[in-house]
Order: C-alpha cells, then structure tokens, then sequence
C-alpha cells in the first residue's frame, strides 16, 4: 500500500484523482494529510530533487543560502543566493510527463540537500508496504547520501559525474598487517582501469536510438566500503557526439539492465513540475 504526502496546501481541483484516494488522519503531522493510493503497485517509483528559489535582493529573508542555479549565460557562476527545496515525488505511470508531489520541503541552513532528502526518503519509505526504487541525479551520487540511508528499505538508482573513482572487493586476507578494505580502482573517466564487465545488454529505444549498457558488480565509494555498488555505463551508439551516461544502483533488487536504463530516463519527469 503506497501512503502518499502531501503538505496541507496540495490544490485537490483534480475531481478524477481524489476519486480514487481515501483521505485518512495523521496525528503526528498535522499539517500533512495522509492519501492512500492504490494497493495496486508492486513497486513505486519515487524521485527526489533539490531546487532553488533565489531571492538575491531579499537581504532581511532569513536563512538564505548559496545555492547551484544554471545560468543561461555561459560566463556567469551557476550560483546565486535563496532558499533550496527538497522535493520527493512519485511516478505514478510508466509512459508520460506527470508526478505526483509527495513532500516539498525547504532545506534550512542547518541541513543539506542529501540529509533533507534522507529524511523525506525515510518517512516516506515509514509508510509503503512494497519496496520503492528511488531516482535522482549526480548530486546524490555520493557516499554521504548512500550510508545516510543505507538502512531505509529502498533500493536506489543514482546518476554518477564521470570523475568518481569506486573501488572493487580487496583481495582475500592473508593473515599479515591490517585488513584491506580497498581492491581494484575504477575510474569512471579512464577506460584503461575498467575491468572486464560483467553484464552487457543492447536495445533500441524510439527516441534515442541504439542503446549500449555495461554493467561492473561489487564496488563502493572509499568512504562507503561497506556498501555494495552496481555502475553502469549508458552509451548511444547512434549519436557519436553524446556523453556516455553513469549510473549507480544501491539496493537488493536489482532489474534488469535495460529496465534500469528506462527507470533512469523516468526521473526528468519532474523537471515538469
């Protein structure tokens, strides 16, 4: 059962939505209902995202912070000053560009876009019965996101900035000196330390053509050993010029690869909201 939440000002002008919803009471958080969806899904798809509202001129707002905004203009810092936003949605559908918001949250000058999000992805994973797989982008592919919420039962599917380097299971302890924790060193950006895959998978997608994938099993960032990695890399063939896409799944059960590659392409449904 998947318990979606909304903060008290959701706009409920959708008649055809609330039909299906039963709105129930939480004592504990006033101020956001609680909707039940359908019993129906056998594993939800949530997004997180992080964006920002700059208010550079607002010099009495209270807690602004430096915050990442892109900027048209190429020359210019993609920086400025405002208030950031933590965003946990649902994809409610496997085609189309609609999410469902669950929570959207200001992130206070005491917390950061990762901790504000693992406290969304646990009160929300607090509530589903069925496993979720969540989606973000490269700025939660890190080791400070993954053991954060290394103990929320979710699996999750990162995007990866093509500098990381991961490291794969230490050679087996031969009794001598401290215990390594770190094998083989991957670079994402050097082909010459990829090792030999141990998945590959090719399909043809209607919009962008010939998709190759690999997949590397077993690896973790430094500062997260213990925390298992898949990395896999997204290549279209069809467009030379393209950047080759890398991603990162965290979690028990993985789909496969092709399925993960269409998960991945699901999260700019939120660009729309």
């Amino acid at each position: 059962m998947l318990k979606a939440l909304y903060i008290k000002d959701f706009n409920f002008r959708n008649q055809t939505l609330l039909r299906s919803l039963n709105i129930q009471d939480e004592p504990d958080r006033v101020s956001v209902p609680l909707l039940t969806l359908s019993e129906t899904v056998q594993r939800p798809i949530l997004v997180g995202d992080h964006s920002a509202w700059l208010r550079p001129d607002a010099k009495t707002l209270q807690e602004r912070t430096y915050e990442h905004q892109p900027s048209r203009i190429s020359v210019n810092r993609p920086i400025g000053v405002g208030l950031g936003y933590s965003t946990m949605a649902y994809i409610p559908e496997k085609q189309g560009s609609w999410v469902l918001p669950l929570l959207h949250e200001r992130i206070s000058s005491s917390e950061t876009a990762i901790s504000k999000l693992s406290q969304q992805l646990n009160l929300v994973c607090s509530q589903l019965d069925p496993r979720p797989i969540l989606v973000v982008d490269s700025q939660y592919g890190c080791a400070s996101f993954v053991q954060q919420t290394a103990a929320t039962p979710c699996d999750k599917l990162m995007r990866l900035s093509s500098n990381r380097c991961f490291y794969g299971e230490p050679k087996t302890y031969d009794g001598r000196g401290r215990p390594r924790k770190h094998g083989h060193k991957l670079k994402l950006n050097d082909s010459q330390t990829w090792l030999s895959k141990d998945e590959m998978a090719e399909f043809e997608d209607p919009k962008l053509g010939l998709i190759k994938i690999q997949a590397w099993h077993k690896f973790h960032f430094r500062q997260a050993a213990d925390q298992k990695l898949s990395l896999i890399r997204v290549e279209q063939l069809d467009s030379p010029k393209s950047r080759p896409l890398w991603l990162a799944w965290h979690g028990e059960q993985m789909p496969t690869l092709i399925e993960v590659v269409r998960l991945y392409l699901r999260r700019f449904s939120i660009e729309h909201w």
